[in-house]
């Protein structure tokens, strides 16, 4: 078990890493690609569920974005963890784990960054690709470690980063389709867009 939570430790501190670097880094370099649109999830939510133009990003609670139903789709092992908000750099986090299709660990989490519009995202060497989800504007980042952070803008100056990691992926793709089909279900729970 010791084991376990301390391989756990190393992923999600992996993964925190990806954020910091991600989130405050110096001026981007890659290519930005327009994106033809976002996976093909399906989504529910609750009546009543859906936010209002009143509903404040600082009162969304980033483990309430993903039902544990919601989660089970993408291989998660139990409830979304409080992340480490101070490593992230983000106002508030959570994190999932579990496996992949071909049994490979997968770590993804949801970030909310209220002081952080979707323009800052940097690349860092991986490609950006801008795009949409349903209408919201959106970032899409591969990055050189085959991870994939998707951003939703929420207004010009905050965001809601849906971060995936799949260890022993060659490459990003897999963990871009899970993260735009993550990104797909919690959009409309977020407050409308403001331009």
């Amino acid at each position: 078990m010791t084991a376990v939570k301390n391989s756990l430790s190393a992923l999600l501190a992996t993964v925190a890493g990806a954020f910091l670097v991600v989130g405050c880094s110096s001026p981007q370099t890659g290519q930005a690609v327009p994106s033809t649109g976002s996976g093909a999830a399906s989504s529910t939510s609750a009546a009543g569920s859906s936010p209002t133009a009143n509903t404040s990003l600082a009162s969304i609670k980033p483990c309430d974005l993903l039902t544990s139903q919601e989660a089970a789709q993408f291989k998660a092992q139990g409830p979304g963890q409080v992340g480490d908000t101070q490593a992230s750099g983000s106002t508030s986090a959570c994190g999932w784990h579990g496996r992949s299709a071909d049994d490979s660990s997968v770590s993804f989490g949801i970030d909310i960054r209220a002081s952080q519009g979707v323009d800052e995202l940097r690349a860092n060497g991986g490609t950006i690709t801008d795009g949409k989800v349903n209408s919201r504007t959106a970032r899409q980042l591969q990055t050189v470690n085959a991870g994939c952070i998707l951003t939703l803008a929420v207004t010009p100056n905050s965001r809601v980063d849906v971060s995936v990691v799949v260890a022993a992926s060659p490459n990003a793709t897999e963990a871009c389709q899970i993260a735009s089909n993550i990104a797909t279900i919690i959009e409309p729970k977020l407050p409308p867009e403001a331009k």
